[in-house]
């Protein structure tokens, strides 16, 4: 990896040895290199979560590693939450309506939307 050339690259950029474009072309092919490994170990990341879930499926919906943290399978939910601008408008429409009817045009106004199960990992304080 080219972290310390990229340090070298942007002090002598600052101590003004390479030019601004020289310095960003450095910093893009390092930018570019670190994207492609991130990319890399969040694949990983991503199968040993799986891997994990596997187990836990076996063995429980939630366990205490000691020295790592807690694991618990998450089960798919439905959030519930309200348009914040139709339930603005809606308030601005009632107060000059007069109307007393809120409960029903309230509730009109709430949306829901699918929370995914899924994997939760809290690791234990150090």
């Amino acid at each position: 990896m080219t972290v310390h050339v990229r340090q070298n690259t942007y002090a002598a950029y600052l101590d003004g040895d390479v030019t601004a474009m020289e310095a960003l072309r450095a910093l893009c092919s390092d930018y570019e290199e670190l994207d492609a490994t991130y990319k890399d170990f969040e694949g990983l990341r991503e199968q040993t979560r799986d891997q994990i879930s596997n187990v836990l499926v076996k063995i429980g919906d939630k366990v205490e590693v000691k020295g790592f943290g807690l694991l618990t399978l998450m089960q798919p939910s439905i959030v519930e939450g309200f348009d914040k601008k139709a339930l603005t408008e809606l308030i601005v429409a009632l107060t000059l309506e007069g109307n007393t009817d809120v409960a029903q045009r309230l509730a009109a106004c709430a949306t829901k939307s699918a929370r995914a199960g899924g994997l939760r990992i809290e690791r234990e304080k150090r």
